[in-house]
This record gives structure tokens, C-alpha cells and sequence, in this order.
């Protein structure tokens, strides 16, 4: 089974549009046995270009059935110095959820 990173869509559509979600319970109730088909098959593919297939597909159901409608979107940047040591970008996230929230960062002296 592949091993999602923080580059993959694997914790958004998982969290967000699985019908096994709580999230997804709390957000929409949305439920597509097509979808969460096509999810589950994404997470283990490691094959980059079979996994964005599978996350279009996904995707085109989204955009079909509407289970959420965004009206904005959050521009995020980031910078650093040479001495910050140990910093990731975040990837948008409740704290609850893997890789969401804050990072931690430290600067030598």
C-alpha cells in the first residue's frame, strides 16, 4: 500500500468526501459508493498519473452532485530564512487531522 505524502490528495478527499468520513458526515452526509471506489483505489496506486486519473474521476462526481460548494479560496504563502531549521508547509487542515494545523520550526543560535 502506498504511503501518502503531504503532496497528495489522499487526507483532502479522504477526509472530505469519503462516505466513511466523520468529517464528511458533519459537512455534507454525502455518500457515493463510485467515489469511495475510486478513493480507496487512489490511496494504493503508486503510480503518479494513474492516481490523478483516479482523483479526476473523483473529481467529475464532485462537480456533478455538489455534496460541498466552496465560494472562496485561502491563498497561503510562506517564507524562511537559511537558519530556520525543521520547517514543512502546511497543508490546510483541522488540528485533529494528520499533517493539518500548525508546524514546528526552530532556529539554531
Amino acid at each position: 500500500m502506498a504511503t501518502p505524502t503531504a503532496s497528495t490528495p489522499d487526507d483532502f478527499f479522504g477526509r472530505n468526501l469519503h462516505s466513511k468520513s466523520e468529517y464528511t458526515h458533519v459537512l455534507s452526509g454525502w455518500e457515493n459508493a463510485r467515489a469511495d471506489q475510486l478513493l480507496e483505489e487512489a490511496k494504493r496506486i503508486l503510480d503518479p498519473a494513474r492516481r490523478k486519473e483516479l482523483y479526476t474521476e473523483v473529481w467529475n462526481i464532485v462537480n456533478v452532485e455538489l455534496p460541498q460548494f466552496h465560494l472562496h479560496e485561502i491563498t497561503i504563502t510562506s517564507a524562511a530564512v537559511k537558519e530556520l531549521q525543521g520547517y514543512q508547509p502546511c497543508v490546510i487542515g483541522a488540528f485533529s487531522h494528520h499533517r493539518g494545523g500548525i508546524r514546528t520550526a526552530y532556529m539554531k543560535a
